[in-house]
This record gives structure tokens, C-alpha cells and sequence, in this order.
């Protein structure tokens, strides 16, 4: 398979590793993004905000294609939009335009555009140069054209000397040109974010690299999985920009990082365990063993067994009030979970005995650090909670306040039992017998200390406050709720065994979620998504999940800024608040891209193997909007020993049927939730069987099905 063609948004991000942050007032490099008024791309830089962009113009006669706006009216789109390479395309009168964006090398941008002239025109085209909020003037010298002034950048322009640059409708170089119909026009520019020259040797390089990077991105998305057939169009292109976030933010090694290691978001790229558990967890689908190195190279190196969140050179970035350096808790995105399902997609026990003992590292951290003489776990301030300011923990809304001892979070007793729990099974898998032990007992502990915080006057679990000695009362307000009575993380316990008059209760406690502000955020729609699959609510969460990723992905596919400036279409984005007009966050920020594992779990329903590392073993859990007709595919699935197409098939009756191609060709049966055999295929031939909305079917592949 190779990337998927298509038509694209006009904008996006492209993998910058050149731009370092060491603070929040500290930051270089840039990264490169595209230009908001007209066709191009160049560096962004944070601190202080300000941007220089490369961009093309185009006269045809009397049509001059110089903004955005221009340009749009003749079909403007990306036919490619990956975070390597960009290329853009529109049909002005009498010819076709393609532009290719990429990063040359470090400090360098290049652009490529071809003419194909379908009839004779005459025109000519334009190097166009947008410095904002860059001091300077941009003067011709030979080849060349630098930006004087404080920070120097350099535009080249292949086989043109520069003796003036023009002023309107931007500093830029005109080439004039003549094609007869069949003919083309090729041209080559490069953005230097440093004084530079060019020779021959720079311009050899420029196609070469091109095509690397288009290689590469084939060679990315032959083992990446897609969506193809009628998925409506916002979701197919909505599924890349989620892919190619979670590619844009892996970052190389550098600082204390001796492998790649995952960067969380481009603006301000830092360690997260959190963040990075989940980015990792995502870029496994299609890399496993990359993403696994990856999961080894944050947990070994980061600097702290609690996993600290520290910028590239180890300066940490979260610091409480009284000089802690923090890292997000076991309950903040579940990394433990994100983490073995990561190595459960991929068995590797050489990775499992690197990974396993850095987890417990830093679980043994927080039982050594983070426990208060009764051993109940607690967060130090809300920043480890991930929740900053959330007064549910501190009644004073802080985020680096010492909070610490003062509450009992339902959720980070939860998430230590689960967690223990998942390292129980990853040593027993190679084989480490006290380890087993010793993490089985801590699974149980903090199951039974969460059991004590159920309160069965009201059906659910709660927070305990340790100085008035009950559970926590009041009320307050976050995110427009009160998080004293709402709170998806109270519903974390449902991740664990519990007993069915429980969880018939957070059933129940469940149908409160499905709402704002909880749609807004990928963290907390992430666990909800999670909490009702383990309730048995697939509806529920396919529903959830729909109304979330429907309008998300069409705002990330929207073709202008206007009528919201933020955020950049093209990628995944810090949070998905509703109207889009209230976003204040980061763009290509790589939670936003859970969208893509919402989609795989709850509405194509594939659902990996968590009891087991071996065989191919998967459940399926179809959660299709109603309404939806047609062919419907997850394609190039990799798991385990087999890459696996998934298709769903709604007739025009609302009958469906599923069918798997898996490759190698492998046997295989699928069971109902009552055991009945709907399939048992033992040939080459896939065949289709019946399914439902909302029910669960378990598959099993390979010599041995059953």
C-alpha cells in the first residue's frame, strides 16, 4: 500500500526536529507550518511568536493567484499531507499546479512546483516572501535573497539571479514562462532560517531527498492501518492528519534522549509519560517496534524514576511549590494500560524484560512516594493529576499547591491495582516468579482500598477527604461542572473486578457523561471510551465516540481559517471544545489524535487481545452510525502474526455482515457473546457472516482457532 492520495486540507505541519524548547520562555529552531493568507509553508517560531513563510504566486493573464483566497477558487487542496512531505495542488485556467513542500535539511525548507500546461499559456510565477512580525528588509544578491536584520534568513531560487526583488503583492522573484499545450514548468526554491548559498550540489539534492521522502511516507503507510470504502470523506482524511500527528511529534535523539523519544506537541516538545504512553500506544498500529524503543528510550531516560516531565536537555518543567519535580500519575491517561497493550500488539520478550522493570520503577516510586502512612495514594499537587487546578483535589485551584495527604482519589487507587495487575501478567510472561507475586499482592491491596471508597447510599465511588474524615462534599466548578460530583476518573474502578451490583450502579452513572465538557477533552473521553467498553456499554460508547469524532474530524478538515483563525486544520489538536471559537490550546498536539483509537475500538470495534500475548486474538464490537449504508473498511490492521482487513457491509435493509482478509491467509472462527460458531473458515476464502451493532464477537485466527 502506498500513502493515501486524496483532497486534503490545505494546511498542516511538517516534522521539524530542529526546534528545541529548554523552558517556556525558551525555545529555537521553529517548526514548519503553513502560512494562514497565502499558498506556502515556513518556520514558526514560539517565543516570541512570529513566522517567516515561503509561498507561491501565479499570473495567467489577467488571473493572479496570490492569496489563499485566490488560490482556493481555482480547486486548492493537498493531494498528499503527510509530516514529511506536503504537496498541493489546484487546476487554474489552462493548466494544473503542484507544489511539494518538505524539509531539505536541518534549518532548510524546499519547494518544488510543477506546471502541467494543458493548453498554450503565458504567465509567470512567483517566489513570494512573508515575514510576520519579523524585523528586517529582504535585499537581492545574486542567487539569493537575505533577510537583514536580527535573525538573517535566506531565500534561494534555482537558476535565477536575483538583481531585484519585487515588493508587491510580497518581497518575491518572478520567473516569466511560455508553454504550449503538453508542456511543463519546473522550479525549486529553498527557505534557509540562516545566512546561505546554494550550488549545484544543494539543487541534486533537493529532487533526491523528495523523493526519499515520499518513499518513506509508502513505506510508513504500506504497514499502516486506513480506512477506506464509504466512510464518509472527513473521517478518511481525519484518520491521516491523526496518523501523521503522531509521526510529526517522534522526535530523534538528543539531550539525555539516547533513542527517538515522543515529544507530546510540536510548540513545546517535552517528555510526558502520560502523552507519550498514548502517542506511542497510536504510532504502534502501524510501527510497533519502533514505538516499543521508543516506550524504552522515555522511561529509561528521562532523568527520575517517577518519569518527570522534562524538555529535551532534562530541565524539568514541572516543579510543585515546594521544589518537587512532578511527572503525571499511574491514573493520568493509564500509561501502564497504553504501554502493555503497545507490547501485547507486538510480542517481544526481549522488549517485555527491558519494559517491564522500568514500569515498575516507577510504580515502586509512587508507592514509596506518594503514600501517606496508612499507604493511600495522593497526588502531590494537580499538576501530577493532570487535572491542573481541578479544586475537586485542591479546594484552591491551584496547580503546583501541596496537596498531597490531604484526599484519597478514587482513580489513583484504581489505577495502581490495574496497573499492578498488568505488570503481574507482563513478568509472568518471561518468566519472574517474585515479581508475579509481589505485584499480584499489589493488585489486590488497592482493589480492596477501592472497594473502601464506594459509597452505596449514592451508588457510586468517591474521593475521601482525609481532615473531615468523609467523603468528599461540596461543590465547585471546572470545566462548567461541578467536579465534585462529576468526575469520568471516579468511573476508573470499572477497569477492575468488581461485582455486578456495582457496576450495574456505574452503568447507571455512565449515561451522565455522554455531554460536554467530557466530549472536549481526549483524556477524559479516552477513559469514558474505555470505562464502557469494560461496563459492557458498547452503544453507549459508540455513540459517544461518533458525536466526538464527526465534528472533530470535519473541523479538522475544514479548507480556511475563517471563521476561526485557530486551530491549524490539517492535524490533531489539544482538546475539541464546542463551538470551535472557544479553542485557546496547541495545535498538532498528539492526545487530540485519539480520535484515531476511538474510531479502531468503538465504531470499526477492534478490540486487541488484553488476557493473552499469544495467538491471533482479537474481539470485534461493530458500533456503525445508524443510518449509514454501504462498505465500510479498517484496512492493514498489524497485529500480530497478520495484517488484517476488517469490512463491514450494510445492506439497504440495515442487515449487516462482516468479512476478514488476513495476510498471510490464516483460518478462522468467530464466536457470538453465546458461543454459537458463525464462522469457521478453514480455507483461503474469507466469507462473510452476520453480525450487529453493538455486539460482541470474539475471532480467533491461525492453526489453532478455538
Amino acid at each position: 500500500m502506498t500513502f493515501p492520495t486524496d483532497a486534503y486540507t490545505p494546511y498542516g505541519y511538517l516534522h521539524s526536529p530542529e526546534h528545541v524548547a529548554r523552558s517556556w520562555e525558551d525555545a529555537s529552531g521553529g517548526m514548519i507550518r503553513t502560512s494562514e493568507r497565502f499558498l506556502g509553508m515556513g518556520w514558526a517560531y514560539v517565543h516570541p511568536r512570529r513566522a517567516i513563510f515561503l509561498c507561491a504566486g501565479l499570473e495567467l493573464g489577467k488571473a493572479k493567484l496570490h492569496s489563499r483566497a485566490d488560490w482556493a477558487a481555482h480547486g486548492l487542496h493537498a493531494s498528499h499531507h503527510s509530516s514529511h512531505l506536503m504537496i498541493f495542488r489546484a487546476t487554474p485556467p489552462g493548466c494544473t499546479v503542484t507544489l511539494a513542500a518538505f524539509r531539505l535539511r536541518t534549518g532548510m525548507l524546499a519547494m518544488h512546483a510543477t506546471l502541467h500546461a494543458e493548453t498554450a499559456i503565458t504567465g509567470r510565477w512567483g517566489w513570494l516572501l512573508d515575514a510576520d512580525r519579523v524585523s528586517g528588509r529582504w535585499k537581492a544578491k545574486d542567487d539569493g535573497a537575505v533577510l537583514t536584520g536580527r535573525e538573517p534568513h535566506t531565500l534561494l531560487v534555482r537558476n535565477s539571479m536575483m538583481r531585484r526583488l519585487e515588493r508587491r503583492p510580497l518581497p518575491g522573484v518572478w520567473t516569466p514562462f511560455h508553454l504550449d499545450a503538453g508542456e511543463r514548468w519546473e522550479g525549486w526554491a529553498v527557505l534557509a532560517d540562516h545566512l546561505a548559498v546554494a550550488d549545484e550540489r544543494l539543487w541534486h539534492a533537493v529532487a533526491a531527498i523528495e523523493e526519499e521522502k515520499r518513499h518513506a511516507d509508502h513505506t510508513f503507510w504500506s504497514h499502516a492501518p486506513r480506512l477506506t470504502g464509504d466512510w464518509p470523506e472527513h473521517w478518511r482524511r481525519g484518520w491521516v492528519y491523526d496518523m501523521e500527528t503522531t509521526r510529526l511529534l517522534i522526535q530523534p535523539p538528543g539531550g539525555v534522549f539516547r533513542g527517538e523519544w515522543p515529544a507530546w506537541m510540536a510548540a513545546w516538545p517535552r517528555a510526558v509519560l502520560a502523552e507519550g504512553a498514548l502517542d506511542l500506544d497510536r504510532l504502534g498500529l502501524a510501527e510497533p517496534v519502533r514505538a516499543q524503543e521508543a516506550l524504552q528510550t522515555l522511561l529509561r531516560d528521562t532523568p527520575g524514576d517517577q518519569v518527570p516531565c522534562v524538555f529535551r536537555g532534562g530541565e524539568p518543567n514541572m516543579v510543585a511549590a515546594d521544589g518537587a519535580v512532578c511527572g503525571t500519575s499511574p491514573a493520568w491517561c493509564l500509561p501502564v494500560l497504553h504501554s502493555a497493550r503497545l507490547l501485547r500488539r507486538r510480542p517481544d520478550p526481549d522488549q517485555i524484560a527491558c519494559i517491564a522493570p522500568l514500569l515498575a520503577r516507577y510504580l515502586h516510586w509512587w508507592l514509596a512516594e506518594r503514600t501517606d502512612s496508612d499507604g493511600w495514594l495522593s497526588y502531590h499537587c494537580t499538576w501530577e493529576a493532570g487535572e491542573d487546578d481541578n479544586p475537586r483535589l485542591d479546594p484552591t485551584g491551584t496547580g503546583d499547591g501541596i496537596i498531597q495527604g490531604r484526599t484519597r482519589p478514587v482513580e489513583l487507587q484504581a489505577a495502581m491495582s490495574l496497573s499492578a495487575g498488568i505488570l503481574r501478567d507482563m513478568f509472568r510472561q518471561i518468566g519472574e516468579p517474585d515479581e508475579v507475586a509481589h505485584w499480584d499482592a499489589v493488585a489486590r491491596e488497592y482493589a480492596a482500598r477501592v472497594q473502601r471508597l464506594w459509597d452505596g447510599a449514592t451508588g457510586r465511588f468517591r474521593d475521601w477527604d482525609v481532615r473531615a474524615g468523609r467523603f468528599i462534599e461540596g461543590s465547585s466548578t471546572y470545566w462548567e461542572t461541578d467536579p465534585n460530583r462529576f468526575s469520568p476518573l471516579s468511573l476508573t474502578p470499572a477497569l477492575l473486578d468488581l461485582p455486578e451490583e456495582q457496576r450495574a450502579a456505574l452503568r447507571r452513572e455512565l449515561e451522565h457523561y455522554d455531554t460536554a465538557p467530557w466530549r472536549w477533552w481526549p483524556s477524559w473521553s479516552g477513559t469514558l471510551g474505555e470505562v464502557a467498553a469494560a461496563l459492557g456499554c458498547d452503544a453507549w460508547a459508540a455513540r459517544f465516540v461518533e458525536k466526538i469524532v464527526d465534528r472533530v474530524y470535519r473541523e479538522n478538515d475544514r479548507r480556511t481559517h475563517v471563521p476561526d483563525e485557530r486551530p491549524t486544520p490539517g492535524g490533531a489538536r489539544e482538546y475539541w471544545p464546542e463551538p470551535l471559537a472557544k479553542f485557546t490550546g496547541n495545535d498538532a498536539y498528539g492526545w487530540g489524535a485519539e480520535t484515531l483509537p476511538l474510531v479502531m475500538r468503538h465504531i470499526a470495534g477492534f478490540r486487541e487481545d488484553d488476557a493473552s500475548w499469544r495467538g491471533v486474538r482479537f474481539m470485534l464490537v461493530p458500533g456503525l452510525p445508524d443510518g449509514w449504508r454501504g462498505s465500510f473498511t479498517l484496512a492493514n490492521v498489524q497485529y500480530r502474526a497478520a495484517a488484517i482487513d476488517l469490512t463491514y457491509t450494510v445492506a439497504d435493509d440495515g442487515t449487516m455482515t462482516a468479512r476478514i482478509v488476513s495476510r498471510p491467509s490464516l483460518p478462522c472462527c468467530v464466536m457470538n457473546a453465546d458461543g454459537i460458531v458463525l464462522l469457521d473458515a478453514t480455507d483461503d476464502a474469507p466469507m462473510p457472516f452476520p453480525v450487529h451493532n453493538g455486539e460482541r464477537y470474539a475471532v480467533a485466527m491461525g492453526a489453532t482457532t478455538r
